[in-house]
């Protein structure tokens, strides 16, 4: 089982330039202890993430670290002009020496669109012809040129000088709706309950047999969990569940100030902590109650798992203490889950 790290770049309140540096070191430990890859979610005039420029970000890391993969979970493809996004990720691929993974999606909150003045009832039809512009851009050989046409955009004729080092393109993660990533053939990513995850694998597989798009190697299915580890139980439960309400309360500020008490999806569970635990969005406890997990969703065929470590207000002595348990405690077995699958 491949281990990647989710990031949403939530600021317990420290300076700017602490809590980057900070970041930089959880990154370069999971690095250093063969992390496959660290992801970033993209979120714009929201607490939830003080690093919103993901390609910016994702540079810095890239040069910080050697061998963990980097990408998106997810660039928000409203908010990007494609042909300005494929010069950045291909950018990146060159100077992190082919190690990108490109997340696309067009976002859950309405009123980020709307705050930035794009209008969110078209963000579908942007992200999909967008993520055209994208892919043909990005498959471009030798001296060919863009020539496409869509509602929202015309290109005649334009060279495309910089192109990723993967070809055609960096692998590309959907998460959020199986039937879509099955549809294109993406990655995703599911909830890591382990009582979901079966039924998702197989829901996804079974869409993956009856899409058009065949593949040589089939999409990876992700499992995506926040986790506080300590070497007791009941430690890791009290600080992961002070840690929940602000978390939540961030994830929901920019929906509840435009009147929207309803969040899609909501990854935490109305702020309700024991919640979010039954339906397996968080894990507090021990390495072995986490091993246990993993064990399970890589039975499952979940793979990677996409574990979040800094999330709320959890200090970096409190993500770093967490860091290294799983590094020391459940990484060395989490590795080899699923190998007879």
């Amino acid at each position: 089982m491949r281990i990647a790290m989710f990031d949403q770049m939530e600021n317990p309140g420290v300076s700017l330039g602490e809590f980057y540096r900070n970041h930089l070191k959880m990154i370069q430990t999971a690095d250093s202890a063969g992390f496959w890859c660290y992801f970033k979610s993209e979120h714009h005039v929201s607490p939830l993430d003080v690093a919103p420029s993901t390609n910016v970000w994702l540079t810095v890391v890239a040069h910080a670290t050697t061998s963990i993969r980097i990408g998106s979970l997810v660039y928000l493809l409203p908010f990007h002009h494609p042909l300005r996004l494929v010069e950045e990720v291909a950018i990146l691929d060159h100077l992190s020496g082919g190690r990108v993974e490109m997340g696309v999606g067009r976002g859950i909150a309405p009123p980020e669109h709307q705050m930035w003045h794009l209008d969110a009832a078209k963000a579908r039809q942007t992200y999909t012809e967008s993520l055209v512009v994208m892919r043909a851009a990005m498959a471009l050989e030798g001296d060919d040129r863009l020539s496409l046409d869509t509602a929202n955009w015309s290109f005649d004729h334009v060279p495309i000088e910089i192109r990723p080092l993967q070809r055609p393109h960096p692998p590309i993660w959907y998460p959020g709706n199986l039937a879509h990533a099955a549809e294109m053939g993406f990655n995703t990513v599911v909830g890591g309950s382990a009582e979901v995850a079966p039924s998702a694998v197989a829901a996804f597989r079974k869409m993956r047999a009856e899409s058009a798009v065949r593949l040589d190697v089939e999409p990876s299915i992700g499992g995506a969990i926040r986790v506080y580890l300590a070497e007791n139980e009941a430690d890791a439960v009290a600080t992961a569940r002070r840690s929940w309400t602000p978390f939540a309360a961030r994830i929901s500020r920019v929906f509840a100030e435009a009147g929207i008490t309803e969040l899609p999806n909501d990854p935490a569970a109305g702020g309700d902590f024991d919640a979010a635990v039954g339906r397996g969005l968080v894990l507090a406890g021990t390495p072995q109650q986490l091993s246990d997990r993993l064990r399970q969703l890589a039975a499952a065929g979940i793979d990677p798992a996409i574990l979040n470590f800094s999330w709320g207000d959890l200090s970096h002595d409190d993500v770093m203490g967490s860091l290294r348990l799983f590094i020391e405690a459940v990484m060395p077995a989490a590795v080899r889950f699923g190998e007879a699958a």
